[in-house]
């Protein structure tokens, strides 16, 4: 039996390693900003002491539950400020939702999804996420491979500019990602298919910077399909800007790519 000293020491160890943790499942689902912000701060914290914290299937649930609802008012705010020029979204928000983005991704990178069932409801809500289309979040993301591969079409479908450039973005990461090897789940062939007809329609969107996207898109992809539509942005596209980086010009260094 150990002495009654190294017992307190042993009890008072364990009080410092493992305090006991707050309820983030609830604190996350707070209806004010200030108080999911100030919860997802802690759990960052938390996470990084002790990693094994984002195994809890509750607080994955809610996490995840939080990450679909930042994407559903980032969108409305988008609508909201092409109607009135105006963010109703405060200092602060996006530094908060990068760490609800990068804790929700960090789960699915880390493989510590405790249930199926969320696996492929986490994989929609990154792809949908708010993130730069020339991120390293969008090679991280597509190398997950063909189980994304119905969420970037479907966000390829949106109306608003960003979320073409991401869909477009993954679209060449996942092709580069298959040409390195580097997918998790290989495309299939239909996939591929699909994939490439959608930065190919792409081509004729009429926003410049969506079309930008999409020339990038088929030229990872090798869509040899598009060399006429390619033919004839890099001829006669209105974005024609100097400096590499119009369409025109981008339509061009695709042709010669794929030629």
């Amino acid at each position: 039996m150990l002495p009654k000293f190294i017992w307190l020491v042993v009890i008072s160890a364990a009080v410092a390693i493992t305090p006991q943790t707050p309820d983030f499942a609830k604190r996350l689902s707070a209806p004010e900003l200030q108080a999911r912000m100030k919860a997802i701060t802690d759990l960052e914290q938390a996470a990084a002491a002790d990693p094994s914290v984002l195994a809890d299937q509750l607080l994955q649930k809610a996490l995840l539950t939080l990450l679909e609802a930042e994407n559903a008012r980032v969108a409305e705010n988008l609508a909201s400020f092409q109607a009135t020029q105006h963010s109703q979204l405060g200092e602060g928000y996006a530094e908060y939702y990068a760490q609800v983005l990068g804790l929700a991704n960090r789960i699915r990178s880390d493989d510590r999804l405790s249930s199926p069932a969320l696996d492929s409801r986490l994989r929609r809500a990154l792809v949908f996420g708010t993130y730069n289309p020339d991120s390293e979040f969008v090679g991280d993301l597509a190398r997950d491979g063909d189980a994304i591969v119905p969420f970037v079409l479907e966000l390829s479908r949106a109306t608003d500019g960003p979320s073409k450039w991401n869909a477009n973005a993954l679209i060449g990461a996942l092709f580069a990602s298959q040409k390195a090897g580097a997918l998790a789940a290989p495309l299939s062939a239909s996939s591929a298919a699909s994939l490439r007809a959608a930065s190919r329609a792409a081509l004729a969107d009429p926003a410049p910077d969506v079309r930008r996207w999409a020339v990038r898109a088929v030229m990872r992809a090798e869509d040899k399909a598009a060399v006429p539509k390619l033919e004839q942005l890099a001829k006669s596209d209105p974005d024609a800007d100097v400096g590499g980086h119009s369409v025109r010009s981008l339509a061009a260094e695709a042709l010669r790519h794929l030629r």
